[in-house]
């Protein structure tokens, strides 16, 4: 056997093994790009969608007390990283941010967006640069509240109301395991 192929064949096999059950039904190029961006976080949970045309896999990683869902492409190009924070995960000048504008809210929502490839196609192509924002919801009042943070080369900018999720839900297809 051609020593290149039995090499690809070992670390698809180390994979798999890696992974539980329920990822078993990934694509190999999709458990190896989350092996090769997460290689120390567990699967926990896979989901098939489609947004824009692109038929991907949300995949739900624990990397010990870090959460993460992850788009992925068939062909592994990830598309957005999701991550649940708290305000001591933020760098210094966005939690001032997110402290100055919900006023002392208790129950903050805080999730980091890394955009890393626009749906086109059947898959991801990669951004020339990256964005990252963070979004914020909190009840106020009994008011729903939301703050994005976008993260530019001249720094921080706010945009108050917005609630990314919301909007990103209402695009999202969920597919059928069967397809």
């Amino acid at each position: 056997m051609n020593p290149l192929v039995k090499t690809a064949l070992c670390a698809a096999c180390l994979v798999a093994l890696a992974l539980p059950a329920h990822a078993a039904k990934l694509p190999e190029p999709v458990a190896a790009s989350i092996a090769k961006h997460f290689p120390d976080a567990k699967v926990e949970g896979v989901e098939r969608e489609r947004e824009a045309g692109v038929l991907y896999y949300e995949v739900e990683l624990r990397e010990g007390k870090k959460r993460f869902e992850v788009e992925v492409a068939p062909d592994g190009a990830i598309g957005e990283i999701e991550s649940a924070q708290t305000l001591d995960d933020l760098p210094e000048d966005v939690r001032k941010l997110v402290t100055d504008n919900t006023k002392g809210a208790r129950r903050l929502h805080i999730e980091k967006h890394e955009r890393r490839g626009r749906a086109q196609g059947d898959t991801f192509a990669p951004l020339k640069r990256p964005t990252t924002f963070y979004g914020v919801t909190w009840r106020d009042k009994g008011k729903r509240n939301a703050l994005r943070i976008n993260l530019t080369p001249e720094g921080p900018k706010v945009t108050l109301g917005v609630d990314d999720d919301e909007e990103d839900d209402d695009e999202d297809e969920d597919e059928d395991e069967d397809d």
